[in-house]
């Protein structure tokens, strides 16, 4: 008879002050519900600067003139062409977009520094379809999401190594910690062996009045961790998520 599958759901993760994880080997932190959202201008002296941690000093800003992109197949096609140690890329994304991946996750590479904006207080989501999962974070790479929600990522063992439901922040050959920030969004209904929302392995990972909800940790053959957030030698930063 086959095993049954062992899920590990998200659990409860709320704060109105800023909370930091960092761990020398693993660590599982499950994050499940709504969160509050962060206060336009509010300070947070409990939250730690991480920008010596990132792969550049700055991070990208967005700009009244980013480029909008209307589809995954041109935010694709931006990442590999535009985005490079050169120069920062900042991209805004239409309210209320919702972007089909077709079963490919979005690859942030060594040496990019890429923001996504979603435009409008609702934002845009990025969706994979339960086909792959939605972003990956390459070492040597920074990410800045502001109002985009990553929903329905999957990490399949079976066919990917099982790290990173919505998001893998790691991988590739370079040198330099992996950066993603999360800012006003959401990630939702993504599932992995390990890490069904986010999988950091050596990173940082920084999240701002965000929500994980609904994402698990599923294995059938050995333990599952961190249906929410699970960081290996990395670092994670909690603000009002």
């Amino acid at each position: 008879m086959p095993q049954a599958a062992a899920t590990v759901t998200a659990g409860n993760a709320s704060s109105g002050e800023a909370s930091e994880v960092a761990h020398g080997d693993s660590f599982a932190a499950l994050a499940r519900g709504a969160a509050l959202k962060a206060q336009e201008g509010a300070a947070h002296d409990g939250s730690r600067d991480l920008r010596s941690l990132s792969p550049s000093s700055e991070a990208p800003s967005s700009a009244d003139d980013a480029e909008v992109v209307h589809n995954a197949s041109e935010l694709r096609r931006l990442l590999v062409t535009e985005c490079g140690a050169a120069h920062s890329l900042s991209l805004r994304l239409p309210a209320n977009a919702s972007f089909d991946l077709g079963g490919e996750a979005l690859v942030v590479r060594a040496g990019c520094n890429v923001t996504l904006e979603g435009d409008g207080a609702e934002g845009a989501t990025l969706d994979a379809g339960n086909r792959s999962r939605v972003l990956v974070v390459e070492r040597g790479a920074q990410a800045v999401l502001r109002r985009v929600h990553l929903v329905r990522g999957r990490a399949d063992a079976s066919s990917i190594n099982g790290l990173g439901g919505c998001v893998l922040v790691g991988g590739g050959s370079a040198s330099g910690a992996p950066r993603l920030s999360v800012e006003g969004g959401t990630i939702a209904e993504c599932s992995a062996e390990n890490g069904g929302g986010i999988y950091a392995d050596g990173g940082v990972v920084e999240l701002r009045g965000s929500t994980v909800v609904d994402c698990a940790a599923e294995s059938t053959t050995g333990p599952a961790l961190g249906g929410g957030l699970n960081v290996y030698q990395s670092r994670a930063t909690l603000v009002d998520s």
